[in-house]
């Protein structure tokens, strides 16, 4: 009884934030007709972002009645997938790397930045199945060397995996490479810093994202718009900002979970059935 309770909240939530997703980004429109990839390059950008400020209030809100019920994770976990699944209607980076306007991307993602890490630590900074040292206290979450450890490293190995997996910017691809970039992210920062809750880790991946994705544009070929027809571009520019962002909602939790069974130590005491 209490699984299938878990799994009605997990799809219910995941199904509210997709569909707020998906009446959101119909304000990404751009003057094209195309939708985004980002609010900054919609036609009107202030509905745009009164949309993106409405899905946002959505997902903290859904995010934290869920995790009352089920895991933190679990409800992490959940918003994660909703909100990727209802931005696939968005168009791929093609354009906006032809015509050179990563910048504002950059913006759009330190912004995401700033989302995740309030609801990261909103929701993680209490995490009970994580294990203080033998005989101490849980490191810092935010300002411990253990937090910052996990947070880089996690983000390292999160790029790393995005690099591997994402050989296209169709969305489909580009959503499921930004979930194994996550999915490396949680599992190598848990495996850095076990005792640390891990509130710095999500953030940081779509930071990451972010800064490599600016550096990268910096790197390419002066002939951009035959680099992009060739696929001839750094791998992390074909992620929109908002990929990030469900990657590492929906892929960190999913990571952390499962480097469990590689921990000497026992962390198996937590609520709802992360870990299962």
């Amino acid at each position: 009884m209490r699984a299938a309770i878990d799994w009605i909240v997990i799809i219910a939530a995941g199904a509210l934030v997709a569909a707020i997703a998906r009446v959101a980004i119909g304000f990404f429109a751009t003057a094209q007709g195309g939708l985004g990839p980002t609010l900054l390059d919609a036609a009107h950008p202030l509905p745009a972002a009164v949309a993106v400020a409405a899905l946002i209030l959505v997902m903290c809100t859904v995010a934290i009645g869920a995790a009352r019920i089920v895991s933190p994770l679990l409800a992490m976990g959940a918003i994660g997938a909703g909100l990727g699944w209802g931005a696939l209607g968005l168009e791929p980076m093609r354009q906006v790397l032809i015509e050179g306007s990563i910048g504002p991307t950059a913006v759009d993602g330190v912004l995401w930045t700033i989302v995740v890490l309030a609801l990261s630590w909103v929701l993680l900074r209490s995490l009970d199945r994580v294990e203080p040292p033998a005989g101490g206290t849980h490191p810092d979450p935010l300002a411990s060397s253990d937090a910052l450890r996990a947070a880089l490293v996690g983000a390292i190995a999160g790029l790393l995996a995005v690099s591997l997996i994402a050989q296209s910017d169709l969305r489909q691809q580009t959503a499921v490479a930004a979930v194994v970039g996550g999915l490396a992210c949680g599992f190598a920062g848990r495996l850095a810093s076990p005792h640390v809750r891990p509130v710095l880790v999500p953030p940081a991946l779509v930071l990451a994202g972010t800064l490599a994705a600016w550096i990268g544009s910096m790197m390419m070929d002066p002939q951009v718009e035959a680099a992009v027809v060739s696929g001839d571009v750094p791998r992390v520019l074909l992620l929109l900002p908002i990929d990030w962002v469900a990657g590492a909602l929906l892929g960190v939790p999913m990571g952390f979970a499962a480097a469990q069974g590689f921990l000497k130590h026992d962390d198996d005491v937590g609520t709802g059935a992360v870990g299962a």
